[in-house]
């Protein structure tokens, strides 16, 4: 009786990590992947730069996530973090770009357009 009951507890110890680990793996990858890049981004001089993480943006009534903004006198640098290996394809005046990484495809919405004068 005693086997079965530490069978099932070692089988409960294993399994609950492991569909934890599954179902929020992209999630801790991401998370993984945006601390790097902040804490790099961290390391600049600080006079002349300024970095603001995860900056929420609203337009329109719809809103849009920043990882990183980078503020310095060289220009403002919009930096969007993806723990992933692939490509990110798009043009200046396009309103939308798209990720393929990892076998998949998806389009995103740029909330942000400059006008270079």
């Amino acid at each position: 009786m005693f086997d079965i009951i530490a069978d099932f507890w070692l089988f409960i110890l294993l399994v609950i990590p492991a569909t934890l680990l599954t179902i929020y793996k992209a999630r801790i990858k991401g998370a993984i992947g945006e601390k790097t890049v902040a804490w790099r981004l961290s390391r600049l001089p600080n006079p002349k730069y300024k970095v603001i993480n995860n900056l929420v943006l609203s337009s329109g009534g719809k809103t849009s996530q920043i990882d990183h903004l980078v503020i310095s006198n060289y220009g403002l640098f919009v930096i969007e973090t993806k723990n992933v290996k692939g490509l990110i394809f798009g043009k200046e005046s396009s309103e939308h770009w798209i990720s393929m990484a990892e076998a998949l495809c998806r389009m995103f919405r740029l909330l942000i357009r400059l006008k270079i004068i």
